[in-house]
Parts: structure tokens; C-alpha cells; sequence
């Protein structure tokens, strides 16, 4: 099964959501997922969105108390993500789309590749490629587009998803060197599959990550993560390639911390004058009742 992911849009709607709610304090992972969480803010989060990495148009960002507002751009963008009303009109909504369309340096042609027994329409590229290896033996693909943009493919040892696509990515470029060809000698051409693929992928793991705020009411008040989206688009023929991502959060105002003891408690009286406590006891559940009057 295919996987997909964009860490741009998720950084980009997360800051959106500290931006709107007026955050004081940082993103604080929590709940069960907290590691995958801390995983994304010490990994990606964490690098932000450089200054001028992305044209006019091509990372859009939004925020909004409405969720239909947010609902209506991400229509508009062509993405079918939605969000729910929280109801609470201290609420936080937000949404980023990336659009970014490339066109291959030197154009190719359409042609087929089998894989099983089927035959898949397929791109082929003679000239604007080059073809590295890493030192497994992978074979990689760099294609050169008009724009200077890059383009990488290879096939991995195993499936992959989530985190993992971005760091294998990393660790290949890492480790690519020139290659030296295929059994018959120097590559002359690269064939690969044309793509049409729309996924929304689950990043519900952000459920629960809170930060510090003011609401609407200028008071001070914890936001959690209570929704999170994502929809990943990518079109890949002969002539280029057009990557789209979008990712949609919400965040509702949470209560006052509240400390629970549920669980064998001890419980402990004390005086002044007298050095130790006078009372003391470990309560367990079966006398967990109400006494009725004291």
C-alpha cells in the first residue's frame, strides 16, 4: 500500500494554531502518542519553514475561530479533508495547503513498465537524469526539472511510511555516489511508473499535544489538539511531476489541570506539637463509599 508524507503543511497548521491562540508556551507532546509527537517536534518541527523555500502560492496557511472557513479553503484548494466543530467558540482552526508543480528539464516519452504480470503506463526519460548508487547497491534517480527543482526515486529494501519516508530519503542522498551502470554498461535512459495518487493519511497521533494560550475572552487557557488531517496528492508522467499536501488542525480549549488519585491512596494526619502523624491509612477500593454524615 502507497504512503505519503509532508512535514511542511503539519509544521506550517501547528504554528498556525500557536499564532491564533496566542500561545505563550511551546507545543508539549502528550497523552499516548506523545512519543511520535516528540518525535515530529525534535525531527521536523523543530527546523521550521525556511525563509523563502516556497514561491508565492506554493504553501498557504490559514487560520479561524470558524471551521467553516477552514473547511471552505481546503475545498476550494481541491482537497477533500474536513473538519468538525468543536463546539466552543474558543476553538482553533486551522489548514495549510502545498501546491508545487514541476516540469521535467528535458520531457519524455510514454511507454510501459510490467510489474507481476501487468503492464503499468510509464514514463521515459533520456536526457536531464542522473543515476547514482548507494553503497548497498540501490539504484537512485535524480531528474532535473525546469524550475531547479529535484526530483529523487530508488526502490527500498522494505515498505515504508510516515516518519520513515522522509529519513530514508535523507539517508540516501546522504550516501549516493556516481553509478557506474547496469550489467550491459552506462544507463541510457530511465523508465519509471506515471503516478496518480490521492491519500489522506492518519496523523491522529497529534491528538492530545497541547500548548499555552489566551482565548477569545483574553483569558489563559490550555489548547489541545483535538483533530488532526491530512491529504497528500502526487501526478508523475513524462512531462513532470505535481506534488499537493494538505493538513488540517483543530484545537479546543482544554479545563484547569485536575490531579486524580485513582488508584490505593494513603492518607495521613498531623499536628503541630505532636512529631508524628496521628492518623494514617492506606485506603483501598472496597471502602471507597460515601459515609453519609461525618
Amino acid at each position: 500500500m502507497s504512503a505519503t508524507f509532508a512535514p511542511y503543511t503539519i509544521i506550517a497548521a501547528l504554528q498556525e494554531l500557536l499564532r491564533i491562540g496566542r500561545a505563550n508556551t511551546p507545543w508539549e507532546p502528550r497523552g499516548p502518542k506523545a512519543g511520535l509527537q516528540r518525535g515530529f517536534l525534535d525531527e521536523f518541527y523543530s527546523k521550521g519553514i525556511p525563509a523563502g523555500g516556497f514561491m508565492p502560492g506554493e504553501l498557504e496557511t490559514l487560520g479561524s475561530f470558524n471551521v467553516g472557513v477552514i473547511n471552505s479553503f481546503l475545498w476550494e484548494k481541491g482537497f477533500d479533508i474536513q473538519l468538525e466543530a468543536l463546539g466552543d467558540p474558543c476553538s482553533l482552526y486551522s489548514a495549510s495547503v502545498m501546491n508545487v508543480l514541476v516540469h521535467w528539464l528535458n520531457p519524455g516519452t510514454q511507454t510501459t513498465v510490467e510489474y507481476e504480470g501487468t503492464r503499468y503506463p510509464a514514463a521515459k526519460i533520456k536526457r536531464g537524469w542522473t543515476a547514482f548508487s548507494t553503497p548497498q547497491g540501490q539504484d537512485v534517480v535524480q531528474l532535473d526539472t525546469e524550475t531547479g527543482d529535484t526530483v529523487w526515486i530508488t526502490i527500498p529494501e522494505s515498505p515504508l511510511e510516515g516518519f520513515s519516508l522522509v529519513q530514508e530519503a535523507i539517508r540516501v542522498m546522504a550516501s549516493k555516489r556516481p553509478s557506474k551502470g547496469g550489467r550491459w554498461g552506462s544507463y541510457a535512459e530511465v523508465i519509471f511508473p506515471m503516478v496518480d495518487l490521492s491519500r489522506e493519511e492518519d496523523i491522529s497521533y497529534f491528538c492530545g499535544m497541547a500548548f499555552m494560550g489566551i482565548d477569545r475572552t483574553d483569558h489563559a487557557a490550555p489548547f489541545l489538539i483535538a483533530q488532526a488531517l491530512n491529504q497528500n496528492k502526487l501526478k508523475m508522467n513524462h512531462l513532470g511531476a505535481h506534488a499537493e499536501s494538505a493538513a488540517a488542525m483543530g484545537a479546543m480549549r482544554g479545563l484547569s489541570s485536575v490531579l486524580v488519585i485513582d488508584k490505593p491512596f494513603l492518607v495521613w494526619f498531623t499536628r503541630k506539637g505532636l512529631t508524628l502523624p496521628y492518623f494514617a491509612a492506606y485506603i483501598t477500593p472496597e471502602d471507597w463509599q460515601n459515609p453519609g454524615t461525618l
